[in-house]
């Protein structure tokens, strides 16, 4: 009996420090739905707002259709990185981008853009979306910062890039604000699905959408098309995010 309870004591301490990397690089996360456009200043709804440290999520506005997030003890701590979507709310023809991000010091800072169908500042709701420090752990996903768009083909910042499969990151660009993200291994081999995101990024009133993505091979493969304000093709930076 007592051999029995040591082994069965020493068991669980085996699996607890077998379990303990994998809460260790748990991933940094948060979500907030800014519902008060036109307010200087609030702490959006906690029904629809998430942040993994417990800190706080505010936001303020510095002008019209200008604001800042900020998701408190979510950052990096002196090593900056992760990803950010944004996207515009509501039953208007508005849109929102990521304008940057802070992530290097305690907290994580989102700066957004919000626009008219034509392209002026405008006051309009959204949601946002932050990630930082992902883990394999938290399943098959993958984001990236492209930020070289004239490129015919790079590979974007290791600091604001992630693949949970270990695998490469490709961005390909085959013509005007037209191109192809490879998240290499992350694939579903003979089982396709999967879900993209994708968000312009910078201060001006470009837009980006997915136009396609193929995951039924051994990579993931998104599409993205970027637009003017007046719906041209434009070469400008993104945000992408791939999950299973």
């Amino acid at each position: 009996m007592i051999f029995r309870t040591f082994t069965v004591r020493c068991l669980f301490a085996i699996l607890a420090a077998l379990a303990l990397p994998t809460l260790a690089s748990a991933q940094k996360s948060g979500y907030v739905w800014a519902d008060n456009p036109a307010s200087a200043s609030y702490t959006p709804s906690t029904m629809y707002s998430f942040n993994s440290s417990g800190g706080a999520i505010n936001v303020t506005r510095s002008g019209v259709g200008a604001y800042a997030v900020r998701f408190g003890g979510i950052g990096g701590s002196g090593a900056a990185g992760g990803n950010v979507l944004v996207t515009a709310y509501g039953g208007g023809s508005e849109t929102c981008k990521v304008v940057n991000w802070n992530s290097g010091g305690a907290d994580f800072i989102v700066n957004v853009r919000c626009f008219t169908a034509v392209g002026s500042p405008a006051d309009t709701r959204y949601t946002a979306r932050v990630a930082l420090h992902n883990a394999a752990a938290s399943g098959k996903n993958g984001y990236a910062w492209a930020d070289n768009p004239a490129s015919a083909a790079y590979t974007p910042s290791a600091i604001y890039s992630f693949n949970s499969s270990g695998g490469a990151i490709a961005i390909n660009r085959s013509g005007v604000g037209t191109y192809a993200v490879k998240f290499s291994g992350l694939g579903g081999g003979p089982s396709a699905g999967g879900n993209v995101q994708v968000t312009a990024y910078g201060g001006g009133s470009e837009t980006c959408k997915v136009v396609s993505w193929g995951s039924g091979g051994p990579d993931f493969v998104a599409n993205v098309r970027c637009f003017t304000s007046s719906g041209g093709l434009v070469d400008t930076r993104y945000s992408i995010n791939v999950l299973w």
